[in-house]
């Protein structure tokens, strides 16, 4: 399965989900800036499915099309854990001093 997507507009959907859900965490020392780890769009336990909810991707149901499901659910993934901040970095930086 070829992945058509416009990455640039997903990752911008992501971000700004993940600037909303951002809140400072004093459970810890000094606290930090952070999202929930284990449900950060919500009370889901599948955050793949969220992820494409978000970017607007209708999810290919691994009965009809095991590959293209599990295709979906990497390029979801890797939005999430290798791609979103650092592209928030980015933009962030463009905003200049």
């Amino acid at each position: 399965m070829v992945i058509e997507r416009n990455k640039e507009a997903d990752l911008k959907k992501l971000a700004d989900e993940v600037m909303e859900r951002l809140y400072f965490d004093n459970s810890c020392e000094n606290g930090a800036p952070t999202i929930d780890c284990k449900r950060p769009f919500g009370n889901s336990m599948n955050v793949e499915r969220d992820i494409l909810k978000i970017i607007g991707w209708v999810p290919i149901s691994e009965e009809s099309d095991p590959s293209g499901h599990d295709e979906q659910r990497k390029y979801a993934w890797g939005l999430y854990t290798d791609d979103v901040v650092p592209y928030i970095k980015m933009r962030w930086k463009e905003l200049g001093p």
